[in-house]
């Protein structure tokens, strides 16, 4: 809730804001999502998902922050399981080695639970728009099934202002593919059977590429996702692992330069009188020159410097 309280003496009017906020909120309002502030890059691993076999507890944004993992019929599945491939139970997987901390983000879908998606969100909490995002992970493959056709994770964007938007695995609307970064599987059957998705035989390196076509304005985010597709004959093991996001932030370059054009009046004070339509201050390189509209002062200035180009006037009211 907000108080507003107004106090007014000698023509100054002041607000003073009384911001009450509420400290037991729900922890999905509470949108986290990796900050792209400045020029910078996340890495992910997944290797803090549980190695133990058996049943793990799975919270979207905090259990890895920023990270969603979620499927088409029942949504945010609050479990995962720690395997490496033996296990045909369909659902979330944290897949590696027995007893090893080397894990990697993936499941066993079915028509039941419908495919899997897992992905990131990222926030521009910078001032500029953001054009260069690049993105590249390992792909595993960590079982095999009786179906003989080759199984992949596609891989989409989505750019959006809606800070509560989340993953599904529904990809119509807004969602973007990126073809360059879909994982194949590389083994096909028939033959259902654990693989060990760290060997070179059972993996694809996707080497990191720069998105084509992003704009992300200042405030909105950008979700990354990895959908799993379902096989009717059987789904195979894949997972994501050792993913890397780059993005590069434009350098704002700060405004020295000021030129008087009296486009609205004379009141050197208006910023409608100067080309950028900001007003100088300390910082700043000051130019007037010829304008229908010459500028006057009548309180004091504090500026770099100044130069009057011929025809340029600046006049100085001290009354």
């Amino acid at each position: 809730m907000n108080r507003n309280r107004v106090f007014q003496s000698d023509g100054f009017c002041f607000v003073i804001v009384v911001l009450t906020v509420l400290s037991q909120l729900n922890p999905q309002q509470c949108y986290a999502q990796i900050e792209m502030k400045e020029t910078g890059s996340h890495f992910q691993n997944f290797n803090s998902l549980s190695k133990t076999e058996g049943t793990n507890s799975w919270v979207d944004n905090q259990t890895i922050p920023g990270w969603y993992w979620q499927c088409s019929s029942l949504g945010a599945i609050s479990t995962y399981f720690s395997d490496d491939g033996t296990n045909i139970q369909v659902g979330k997987r944290a897949y590696g080695t027995t007893g090893d901390t080397d894990r990697a983000m993936g499941g066993l879908c079915s028509s039941t639970i419908g495919p899997y998606c897992y992905g990131i969100k990222l926030f521009n909490s910078s001032s500029g728009t953001i054009t260069n995002i690049s993105v590249g992970y390992t792909g595993e493959q960590w079982r095999n099934s009786a179906s003989v056709n080759p199984q992949k994770i596609s891989f989409y964007y989505k750019i959006t202002a809606d800070p509560a938007l989340t993953f599904t695995s529904s990809t119509t609307g807004t969602w973007v593919a990126v073809t360059d970064l879909d994982f194949v599987s590389p083994k096909t059957g028939p033959g259902s059977k654990a693989l060990n998705g760290n060997d070179p035989s059972n993996k694809q390196i996707i080497n990191v590429i720069s998105i084509p076509g992003i704009v992300i304005p200042s405030g909105s985010y950008i979700l990354l996702l990895w959908r799993d597709q379902i096989d009717s004959n059987g789904d195979y093991g894949l997972a994501i692992d050792d993913v890397t996001v780059n993005w590069t932030v434009p350098a704002i370059i700060p405004v020295s330069s000021f030129t008087w054009t009296g486009a609205l009046s004379s009141v050197w004070s208006d910023s409608g009188n100067w080309a950028n339509a900001t007003i100088p201050g300390p910082d700043s390189d000051v130019e007037i020159v010829a304008a229908a509209k010459k500028p006057v002062c009548t309180e004091n200035i504090n500026i770099k410097s100044l130069v009057i180009r011929n025809g340029g006037l600046l006049m100085i009211d001290s009354s």
